[in-house]
């Protein structure tokens, strides 16, 4: 499967394998993007979440890392407000920017089991001192975004 960052390749086993191509706007490597699912997960099992996860993710070559296969014939929209998933969304967010890391440009899928699964973090910035730093080297203070969410979405 042929995709904007690159080449997914089914392996069988429950895996596949992303194999990244060059793009004009530079983002995380595939090893970069290994230690971001890794933090993700980190960040699912501390606050316990029960639907929100983030695919198990093993470094192979700086272009290239294999992930757990997920089911991607339910995307799901965000903001995603009325999901039963938004209030755990909600909380991994808070929980990724506590570590420094700005969530930015992911995917959610619904899987059969109920989960939502987050993928595509390859744009993931990282936060110090309420300035965001992207991958391609754009900086901008944190809080010139628009938010995801308006700002009673948790009450």
């Amino acid at each position: 499967m042929e995709g904007a960052c690159g080449r997914i390749v089914v392996l069988g086993d429950g895996r596949v394998r992303k194999v990244l191509k060059r793009r004009r706007r530079i983002s995380l490597d595939a090893m970069e993007q290994v230690g971001m699912h890794l933090v993700g997960a980190d960040v699912c099992r501390l606050l316990g979440l029960a639907i929100l996860y983030v695919p198990s993710a093993w470094p192979e070559t700086p272009t290239q890392f294999t992930m757990e296969e997920i089911t991607t014939t339910h995307p799901i929209a965000l903001p995603a407000i009325d999901h039963p998933c938004s209030r755990e969304l909600g909380a991994w967010m808070c929980g990724m920017r506590a570590r420094g890391v700005f969530p930015e440009d992911f995917e959610l899928y619904q899987q059969p089991d109920g989960r939502v699964a987050l993928v595509d973090v390859d744009k993931f910035g990282t936060l110090k001192n309420g300035i965001i730093t992207f991958p391609w080297g754009e900086t901008m203070k944190e809080e010139t975004l628009r938010p995801l969410y308006p700002a009673n979405w948790l009450s």
